[in-house]
């Protein structure tokens, strides 16, 4: 699975709820607000019409979201995905933190589940193009998404509107470079070369990144791994994001072992991650700003992504674990089914409904059918 769709539909929801309501009762705020981000990070799908947010072992319901048609009801499409998990033999996850909801929050098998994020090829995991460049031969800033992704859309309103005129303040002769197919009028509108925000929109090939020196990702929703951060880091490139960027990118070994002790230093979580982790405006503002002028700080974020690229997104880890996944399924498929109770019930009940609704096709079909008989008929 990609992502949970739910998850990171009923996090839009809630955002866009929020602000509305800050706007409405005109509270000045931040989008980077802290409380915010913590109340995101937090969110679950859950069974009722709103999501959960876990407090001290303690569920605490939010308020239920605004009514939405189904395409965008996070409780819709968790029913829907829910029961499809259930259906299958196998799933392949790309986050380590959604395996974990999948397996302690909604109760899937751990045998159902097998971690597949990104494959990057170890032995050379960084592009041609980044090879020669060092810090000063790389200059500005920089983000990349596609715009028929709503995080990337917030994210961009973000950068304009609040994180790149405070940088504009300490650094004016910087430039930030937005890269993403399909960018909406509204998005091409905030093009402002003069402010140095520039919309750049389609690029052919990702080596435009070599050139530049940070790569900013203020997401406030989302789900699944975030792609622009592992191209940043293949590229050389170190990314100030926020806890809903970096989600599910630290080394759940290193977690573990202490490594990455979390430290917060004027709101910047100092996690030996490759960039910084801003957990509100201000630190997010600070991280980027010192990340483009510091050459060995820039030098350490960078050598910080690419050993995480190699220790959690090698493809020849990553693929023999997710091989063995599925031939241990192969291998013990009919064991697995006998005991799968959900999975049966799920599958009898998914047989009869598509069979009533083959019948439901046929006889629209056949209605349509006698429809332009009589038609042809009365024509002659």
């Amino acid at each position: 699975m990609q992502d949970m769709h739910s998850l990171r539909i009923g996090r839009q929801n809630f955002v866009e709820d929020w602000d509305r309501d800050k706007l409405a009762q005109h509270e000045i705020t931040t989008p980077l607000d802290p409380s915010l981000l913590s109340k995101v990070m937090n969110y679950q799908p859950s069974l009722q019409h709103n999501g959960l947010i876990m407090k001290d072992a303690s569920m605490v319901s939010l308020k239920p979201q605004k009514n939405r048609g189904k395409k965008h009801n996070p409780h819709e499409i968790f029913m829907r995905e829910l029961s499809a998990l259930h259906r299958s033999d196998l799933i392949l996850v790309c986050s380590p933190t959604e395996l974990d909801l999948l397996r302690d929050v909604y109760q899937l098998p751990s045998h159902k589940l097998c971690l597949a994020p990104f494959f990057v090829p170890l032995e050379d995991p960084m592009p041609l193009a980044t090879k020669e460049l060092s810090f000063h031969d790389r200059q500005d800033f920089c983000t990349i998404g596609g715009f028929r992704h709503a995080p990337n859309i917030d994210s961009v309103k973000i950068l304009k509107r609040h994180v790149w005129p405070q940088i504009r303040k300490k650094l004016p002769n910087a430039n930030l470079y937005i890269y993403g197919a399909y960018p909406p009028q509204h998005i091409l509108e905030l093009h402002a070369p003069r402010d140095g925000f520039h919309i750049v929109g389609k690029v052919d090939t990702l080596d435009v990144l070599a050139k530049h020196r940070v790569l900013l990702a203020p997401l406030r929703f989302g789900a699944g791994l975030k792609g622009k951060i592992v191209d940043a880091w293949m590229y050389g490139l170190p990314v100030v994001t926020t806890p809903i960027g970096s989600e599910g990118m630290l080394s759940e070994s290193d977690v573990l072992s202490g490594t990455y002790s979390v430290q917060r230093q004027g709101g910047i979580l100092d996690t030996g991650w490759g960039g910084f982790i801003g957990t509100c405006l201000d630190s997010f503002v600070q991280a980027s700003i010192q990340l483009h002028n510091d050459e060995s700080l820039w030098a350490e974020s960078a050598r910080n992504g690419r050993y995480l690229l190699d220790t959690m997104y090698n493809d020849s880890k990553n693929l023999d674990r997710v091989m063995h996944a599925v031939q241990s399924t192969v291998d013990d498929l009919e064991q697995r089914r006998q005991t799968d109770y959900m999975g049966a019930m799920l599958w009898h009940q998914t047989a009869r409904s598509t069979e009533y609704f083959s019948r439901w096709i046929e006889l629209k079909e056949t209605i349509t059918q006698e429809k332009r008989e009589q038609e042809r008929h009365r024509d002659e």
